[in-house]
């Protein structure tokens, strides 16, 4: 059974629990979107993620109420992934408009894990959890990485699990120290202030934690930019 196939740029996100051996179901949005929006027919292929590392080639075999049902045609696995996890704390910010921002490129630029921050200075203390999560896997689809980022609960700079990084950096105005190479060995972890920054006494925290304050340039950021600018560029030096 033959039918077209769906350009590799598209990709349906297939919850993990719903990959059985050589089959698959994509489920209510994902189903309508196939069936409704690009008018797959059956013996019709696509592409779908599951966010835990997986990317599957499937071609599809029936449609049911709002669920898709397919066999799995091909599996690859880790594809768009770094070869070290990068971790980004960042401030909430007032503005939750420019966090959501920051959310939808660290899943384009690679980050693996996400800690929204409530440091002195941070004004928003609180977050919808399933708004961000799906802003991350309409990113996951639209970059065509296979690992969602592990959003987790609000941390303090005090809770971060600095023992598990091997580099930890915090960009700070004040820092005359450029970014290098040298910066960057195995799993890293980049602290981000809210509007005002970090306070003094936040970075002396940090640096005796085991980061190092690095300047991001001579100009004047926004949070959301710092945090986008600090994760390409590790992601990039972790890449070469």
């Amino acid at each position: 059974m033959k039918g077209k196939k769906v350009s590799q740029t598209t990709y349906f996100y297939v919850n993990p629990q719903d990959v059985f051996g050589e089959q698959l179901i994509l489920r209510e949005e994902e189903a309508r979107h196939a069936q409704k929006s690009l008018r797959l027919n059956i013996g019709d292929s696509f592409f779908a993620i599951d966010g835990i590392g997986n990317r599957y080639e499937a071609q599809i075999l029936q449609y049911a109420k709002v669920q898709l049902y397919a066999r799995i045609l091909k599996t690859e696995s880790n594809c768009g992934e770094l070869p070290h996890r990068l971790a980004m704390g960042v401030a909430l910010l007032k503005n939750p408009n420019r966090f959501e921002t920051f959310l939808e490129k660290a899943v384009e630029l690679g980050v693996t894990d996400i800690f929204p921050l409530q440091t002195r200075r941070t004004e928003r203390v609180h977050f919808k959890t399933d708004r961000f999560e799906r802003i991350l896997i309409a990113a996951l689809k639209q970059c065509g990485r296979t690992k969602l980022p592990v959003l987790h609960p609000i941390h303090t700079l005090s809770n971060l699990p600095y023992d598990e990084f091997e580099s930890c950096l915090i960009p700070h105005e004040k820092s005359t120290s450029p970014l290098h190479f040298q910066q960057i060995q195995g799993n890293a972890l980049i602290c981000i202030g809210p509007e005002g920054g970090f306070t003094d006494e936040e970075v002396v925290y940090a640096q005796q934690k085991g980061c190092a304050a690095v300047s991001l340039g001579t100009r004047r950021l926004r949070a959301e930019t710092a945090a986008m600018l600090a994760a390409g560029c590790i992601g990039l030096l972790m890449s070469e």
